[in-house]
């Protein structure tokens, strides 16, 4: 197979495209008020012991990635035991475990762990700490003509067409390379058709580039070459961009979109032609996952419901009907859904058991069928079980298998997924160990165990 054309750049780990946002940390201040006791009096052993402070880590972290709790300046010749709770459930490890593998974590798990000082027999009052976990899986993102990075310091570089701004430097030139004005971290960027939107590490949401029908906030202009806050909330944690609409998740697990209305009904609520401020998606308070197609949207909820909603001339909402609709309708209520990723005018999911579906539009092979016939509901992407991860480009899909493979199909004609056209999937190199991969326009990106990153295709560094 003929080698993509890539580039290779180390994000460290805690900054990879499959992320995970560990929300809710409650450090100390919550805990049991045991009184301390003591059999040992005169020995120095029944002196006081104070509550810990206690946080679950990292706070930034791979979905498939251990957690640990992290004890912030321990006691001399204090032991500490602890306690976790899975969904609100005790797990039996011992009390010397701190950190929890990565094959025990799940998507939208919450998770809780009890520590407790111990010197001898005295003990003192429990410190608790609690992190839900929620994807938040672009770090890196891919547009349509540009594409974006968060490095490891947490500064944000963006790379490709720049008419309107959309590289976020102050400038409206094509670069290949050009680093977004912000003096906070970022911890999740999403890139549109011609704008982007990303969120710090402060919780506030910031877009830039085109806002011809709001897409970029009410607060910006059109063009925007440099961000600008979207509202004054601080509880963001994903962000997600489409052609004139983008799309936000919260740590209370609302959807929120704004931009354009009027085309398809993309922002989930039918009564308006258009938001310049984020509006929620009905009521829900528990989506896990977005993501943003082109005139379309989708989510996955804790429940495993998958819902989309937006633009379906091309059947990309799945539900067996090409009528737009402003209401989110649910995918296949039969299966439970874990992951999606919604294209250009089709959608991609993985369900329980790892099996793959795609819908909508085929005139590339990319629903990987092994035809080029469109489908209005999920159609299955050959027969194997061990899926992990998909995305979607405007004519062709990539996915992830538990083994760390990564394969694509569709369209190649720009060489987005490096080997010729394919209805079906084909393995990109033979290397087990990607972590994640992103797919835009006519460019795929994906990211090693490693923390290299590698893109192929149009817009490639």
């Amino acid at each position: 197979m003929e080698t993509p054309k890539r580039f290779s750049k180390r994000l460290g780990m805690n900054r990879i495209l499959g992320v995970v946002a560990l929300l809710a940390l409650v450090a100390g201040g919550c805990g049991d008020d045991k009184k301390t006791t003591s059999k040992n009096g005169g020995n120095g052993l029944n002196t006081a012991l104070a509550q810990p402070t206690v946080s679950i880590q990292p706070e930034v972290a791979i979905t498939d990635g251990s957690i640990w709790a992290e004890v912030a300046l321990p006691a001399t010749g204090v032991t500490y035991r602890y306690k976790w709770f899975r969904n609100g459930s005790m797990q039996d490890y011992p009390a010397s475990q701190t950190s929890v593998a990565s094959d025990q974590t799940g998507i939208g798990d919450t998770w809780v762990v009890e520590v407790e000082p111990l010197r001898g027999e005295v003990t003192g009052p429990t410190a608790r700490a609690s992190a839900t976990i929620i994807p938040t899986w672009r770090t890196v993102a891919a547009g349509t003509e540009h594409a974006c990075r968060i490095e490891p310091d947490g500064t944000a570089d963006c790379w490709g067409a720049n008419a309107k701004g959309q590289l976020g430097d102050g400038s409206t030139g094509s670069s290949g390379n050009a680093t977004v004005t912000s003096d906070t971290p970022w911890v999740s960027i999403g890139a549109g058709v011609g704008h982007t939107c990303g969120v710090k590490k402060d919780g506030t949401l910031w877009c830039w580039g085109g806002n011809e029908k709001d897409q970029a906030g009410g607060d910006a202009a059109n063009p925007q070459p440099t961000p600008v806050q979207v509202g004054n909330d601080s509880d963001w944690v994903h962000v997600d961009a489409g052609n004139l609409h983008t799309c936000a998740l919260k740590a209370d697990r609302t959807y929120w979109c704004w931009g354009d209305n009027l085309t398809a009904g993309q922002l989930g609520d039918d009564h308006i032609p258009r938001a310049s401020e984020p509006v929620q998606v009905g009521q829900n308070t528990n989506w896990l996952e977005i993501s943003v197609g082109d005139w379309h949207s989708c989510g996955v909820k804790s429940d495993g419901t998958l819902e989309c909603w937006g633009d379906d001339s091309s059947g990309q909402i799945g539900v067996d009907y090409t009528n737009n609709t402003g209401v989110p309708q649910a995918v296949s209520p039969d299966k439970r859904w874990y992951s999606v990723g919604a294209g250009e005018a089709h959608t991609c999911g993985v369900s329980a058991g790892g099996e793959l579906w795609c819908w909508g539009a085929n005139d590339s092979g990319q629903l990987g069928t092994g035809d080029t016939n469109a489908s209005t509901v999920p159609v299955r992407v050959g027969s194997e079980t061990n899926w992990f991860r998909v995305a979607a480009g405007a004519s062709h899909s990539c996915a992830i298998k538990y083994n760390r493979t990564l394969w694509c199909w569709g369209s190649d004609h720009a060489g987005q997924i490096g080997g010729g056209d394919s209805t079906t999937p084909v393995q990109i190199g033979s290397d087990y160990d990607w972590m994640a991969v992103v797919a835009g326009g006519d460019q795929t990106c994906g990211l090693r165990r490693s923390g290299a990153m590698e893109c192929w295709g149009a817009n490639a560094p």
